[in-house]
Order: C-alpha cells, then sequence, then structure tokens
C-alpha cells in the first residue's frame, strides 16, 4: 500500500509538473525515512526495527519517550520526544503541524516557480504562511529545529536551481553518448555539484539528531 501510495504521488508529480512542490510537501516523510535509513544502515521490515531498534518506549502512564540507546533508529518521533515524555496525541500533533507547514513549502514552491506572472500576490501569501507558521513553532517548540532544517534546504535548494538556470544551463557542451543514451553534459554537471551541498546537509542534520538525544541523557 505505502508504495502504491508512493507512486501515485510521483505519477501525479511527473503529470502535473509539480515535483518540487511534491517534494516540499513530503519532505516531513521524507526527512524521516532519510534518518532511519541511516540509522539503521540499510532497508528493513518495520517489525525487525521495532524488536532490535526500538526508537520509542511505553510508560506505564500512557506517555511515549524517546529510547536513549545509541543503536536505536533514528526517527522524527525519537527527537521530538528527546525534549521530554508525551502522550500519543499530543505528538501526533506535533506531526500534523509539521505536514501543515510542509504544505505551506509546497504551495510557496509552487508560487515562487511563477513569481514573475504576479510578485505582488506571491509577497502577500508568503506573508501569511509565514505568520500562521510562526504562530504554529510557537505553540509547538519541539518541532522548531526540525522546521528549520527543512527551510534551510528547500532555501539552498531553490538557490541551487536559480544558479545551475544562470550559469551552467546557458554553457555549450558536447553531449555524453552512453551505449546510445544520450545525456546532456549540463545535467551531469548539476548533479555532480548538488552532491557536496547533500552532505553538507546530511552532516548538520545528523549533528542536530545526535545534540538533542544526548540533552536527554542529561
Amino acid at each position: 500500500g505505502t508504495l502504491s501510495i508512493g507512486a501515485m504521488f510521483a505519477s501525479i508529480a511527473l503529470i502535473g509538473s509539480l515535483e518540487a512542490a511534491v517534494f516540499c510537501a513530503l519532505l516531513i516523510h521524507i526527512l524521516n525515512s532519510f534518518y532511519v535509513i541511516y540509522s539503521v544502515k540499510g532497508f528493513f521490515e518495520s517489525s525487525e526495527i521495532l524488536d532490535n531498534k526500538s526508537d520509542i518506549l511505553l510508560l506505564e502512564n500512557d506517555f511515549i519517550m524517546a529510547s536513549d540507546q545509541k543503536s536505536a533508529a533514528l526517527t522524527l518521533p525519537r527527537l521530538i520526544l528527546a525534549k521530554g515524555p508525551m502522550k500519543e496525541p499530543d505528538l501526533v500533533k506535533n506531526f500534523y503541524v509539521i505536514a501543515i507547514i510542509c504544505g505551506f513549502f509546497a504551495i510557496l514552491t509552487t508560487l515562487l516557480m511563477n513569481s514573475t506572472i504576479n510578485l505582488i500576490a506571491v509577497t502577500i501569501f508568503s506573508g501569511f504562511f509565514v505568520l500562521i507558521a510562526a504562530v504554529l513553532l510557537y505553540k509547538y517548540p519541539r518541532i522548531r529545529g526540525i522546521v528549520i532544517l527543512m527551510a534551510i534546504l528547500i532555501v539552498i535548494g531553490y538557490l541551487y536551481l536559480i544558479a545551475i538556470d544562470l550559469f551552467i544551463i546557458p554553457l555549450e557542451f558536447i553531449d555524453i553518448d552512453i551505449f546510445g543514451i544520450i545525456i546532456p553534459t549540463n545535467i551531469l554537471i548539476s548533479l555532480i555539484i548538488v552532491i557536496p551541498g547533500l552532505l553538507l546537509w546530511y552532516y548538520i542534520t545528523i549533528k542536530y539528531f545526535w545534540s538533542e538525544i544526548k540533552k536527554m541523557k542529561k
């Protein structure tokens, strides 16, 4: 079922040319999957992770707390709970807020892609969304760091795309022919350039994750 839903979202993104917007909308799930794959060192069934590397622990008073074991899976629930135990409904509310803010990111991304059409409208909508996001982050302080990491990734990605469009795409290179498959050299260079940025973001996110876990232990 999960794979089918993922394929459906990918199809909608490709057919509607909404790749960037869909990426932003699903950023919460992408980030969580990224953490899990990094921590468990591969792809495993959820039952295997729960048996051997459970990220959260259920307390007697129905509160949920984050595991302080180094071998436990790194997940967004564990990161949110690192600031203290919570009941499940409260944890779910934090996830809802992150999902709402990711939706704002998706809408803003779509508006910015059409910023030349009506800059005033884009500015008004952007201010409105930023105001709502600020109120939500004030009420739910546990997710501030997560949202900031997401915002950094989106801003850097947007600047990267602008730089590619201005400096790489206009250059004329000979396309690479690999077994009859033509690969535009401009696209290949763009993909190579993005690797250092992704590695830096990877380093920052993992450092932030472990800093929060260490605070919990103290």
